[in-house]
């Protein structure tokens, strides 16, 4: 079912050896980055990068307003032909500079500045804002795979201790000193925690996948970068 669904979610047929096979004996599948993801998600978040281009240019445009009330000085030139022929041989060349200053506006350039400065203000606060939700994302998917992956670590102890006593009710059934009905309930035991184990693990990756998210990252090497530039750091500083 879940193989339907992703082929239905990528358009393209996909063969069916891609299931993978978990054991229990496989490792977690993945620890905790050692990195920040809250500063990460302020650099990468594309709303929060778009947000904050919007209120740059809307300072920029509340300066270009200022600058109208300013003296304005143009540089102007012309090149003119007067001759008869198709392609004369004089020419006449005129540069002009030009200056101007707006005394008397009724307030439009003011008015320009002010609206243009509430506009970076208000996209200011929604940038605080979308900080804030960004802080509860990160912090909800971050405790979420950490949760996950203690349950990971849990439902490999459990396999463990369930293969043991799979592993000493077959024994005492071969010694006769157990029934068949202890080992059928020990294999029942272990099948669940086989079961748990790869359920924990489908968990862990879609927490790990909702961490991506909320970082708003498209590559998980950015991980192995940030490991890296922190461990350089580290011995620069020694």
């Amino acid at each position: 079912m879940a193989l339907s669904a992703l082929e239905k979610a990528v358009g393209i047929p996909l063969s069916h050896e891609i299931v993978p096979e978990v054991s229990p004996e496989e490792e977690s599948p993945f620890a905790l980055p050692q990195i920040d993801p809250y500063s990460i998600a302020l650099q990468y978040r594309p709303e929060l990068v778009s947000l904050e281009d919007s209120r740059k240019a809307a300072e920029e445009l509340a300066k270009a307003a200022a600058g109208q009330a300013r003296p304005n000085i143009y540089l102007q030139g012309e090149v003119s032909y007067y001759e008869d022929e198709f392609f004369p041989n004089e020419d006449d060349w005129n540069v002009s500079i030009i200056a101007s200053w707006r005394l008397y506006d009724r307030g439009e350039v003011k008015n320009k500045i002010e609206e243009n400065k509430a506009m970076a203000r208000e996209l200011l606060a929604r940038i605080d804002d979308l900080r804030n939700q960004i802080r509860l994302e990160v912090s909800t998917a971050w405790q979420n795979l950490e949760s996950a992956l203690q349950s990971v670590r849990v439902a490999e102890d459990q396999v463990t201790i369930a293969e043991e006593d799979y592993r000493m009710a077959l024994r005492r059934y071969v010694e006769q000193v157990g029934t068949n009905i202890d080992v059928l309930d020990a294999r029942t035991a272990l099948t669940d925690a086989n079961t748990n184990f790869v359920n924990a693990i489908y968990d862990a990756y879609s927490s790990y996948s909702d961490l991506i998210y909320a970082m708003g990252i498209m590559d998980e090497s950015v991980f192995d970068d940030l490991n890296e530039n922190e461990a350089v750091n580290g011995e620069v500083a020694k």
